[in-house]
């Protein structure tokens, strides 16, 4: 089971400084849209609350301040969004993960928020079912992408993660 929750908490991770009046948007925000752009091939580190870590390259394609591709799912900033996606797991087996929820930038356009409801579930050896309630936020930090999440699962006690990413 705990293989199982890591998997589903890996997952979830592949589900940005404020400006003032400056004629100039901070770096990597774009000037015609004015938000920020999130987009590249990034390596990353996440640690969870708990101290065990893992790395996770994350391939973010961004169009504008109205779409986002995290590693191929594709939503809508400002909407809701329903992903779903087998995924291997221990020993051969899979898994079935649906997730849905809503992106919307902060008002300064810079931190991507995400909320999310996501159900996993084990498709063999053993049917299990794992439901999480994550929130997260992705920002820039010091040319870093950074992602700090809160998820929260009916079993495993509430956890947070925090992962950042280099280009």
């Amino acid at each position: 089971m705990k293989l199982f929750f890591l998997l589903l908490m890996i997952t979830s991770v592949v589900r940005a400084e404020v400006f003032g009046l400056a004629a100039q948007p901070p770096a990597g925000v774009q000037e015609s849209e004015q938000c920020m752009d999130f987009s590249g091939n990034w390596k990353g580190r996440c640690v969870f609350s708990t101290g065990a870590s893992f790395s996770l390259d994350l391939a973010i394609e961004q169009k504008g301040c109205q779409t986002i591709a995290m590693n191929g799912m594709s939503a809508r900033i400002g909407g809701h969004f329903l992903w779903q996606q087998i995924l291997p797991s221990a020993e051969g087996a899979k898994a079935l993960e649906s997730a849905s929820g809503s992106l919307r930038w902060n008002d300064a356009k810079t931190e991507l928020n995400i909320e999310m409801i996501q159900e996993a579930q084990s498709l063999a050896p053993i049917s299990r079912t794992l439901m999480t309630s994550t929130e997260a936020v992705y920002k820039m930090v010091d040319k870093k992408l950074v992602c700090t999440q809160r998820v929260a699962a009916i079993g495993p006690p509430a956890s947070s993660i925090v992962c950042e990413y280099t280009k």
